[in-house]
């Protein structure tokens, strides 16, 4: 840094000096700039911003010289990955809150694991999540049509259709779910409003 303060000082009095024949006063500054950036172990950088400012005057009086130098740091900390997932986690725990008020858990002779939410006051909106017994996800929601004998879920993300049929309700609030595609039944259990949310929101933070 004192090597640019000198340089910049010398080009100034050689400047000042090639008007050397003349007897007005005249002025020249010079400035020069260094920044660097430091980035530690946690990705904050930091930057440091040197400015040096050289000025040479000269007059009837002689010539004179003034330097200036100033320091300037700043920090750009990278975003947390953690508010940036707890961002999407709220929004998506407003949208089910929304949507449903209910839900059902449970599982296959194989040990999949089932959840469905849906609303038992518009049978409108339904949401599925299967996580397999080797960790495999699949998930579908979307608008719901209900028939005499059955329920179909159609996804307009993936354009597909999801058919399944439910049992009696039994005194203990449990029912069979079975998926018409293959005929694969699992053993459900209602659940409140929060339980549904919360455990699918985890499998979506799990698994996706």
């Amino acid at each position: 840094m004192k090597n640019c303060k000198i340089l910049s000082l010398l080009l100034a009095v050689v400047m000042i000096f090639s008007l050397a024949a003349c007897d007005v006063s005249s002025t020249s500054t010079s400035t020069s700039t260094i920044t660097t950036s430091v980035t530690d172990a946690d990705g904050n950088t930091t930057t440091n911003t040197t400015t040096a400012e050289v000025g040479v005057t000269a007059g009837t009086d002689g010539v004179s010289a003034t330097a200036n130098t100033t320091h300037e740091t700043s920090s750009d900390p990278i975003p947390e990955e953690t508010e940036a997932a707890d961002e999407g986690s709220n929004g998506l725990v407003e949208h089910m809150y929304a949507l449903y008020n209910i839900g059902a858990e449970g599982t296959n002779a194989n040990g999949d694991k089932f959840f469905y939410a849906f609303n038992e006051d518009d049978n409108s909106v339904a949401a599925v999540i299967i996580i397999t017994a080797d960790g495999e996800y699949w998930g579908r929601e979307g608008s719901v049509k209900v028939f005499d004998d059955h329920a179909e879920l159609y996804s307009e993300a993936m354009d597909d259709t999801l058919a399944y049929a439910f049992s009696s309700l039994d005194e203990n609030d449990c029912f069979t779910m079975t998926f018409l595609g293959d005929n694969d039944v699992a053993e459900m259990q209602l659940v409140d409003q929060d339980t549904i949310i919360n455990d699918m929101i985890a499998c979506v933070e799990m698994y996706k």
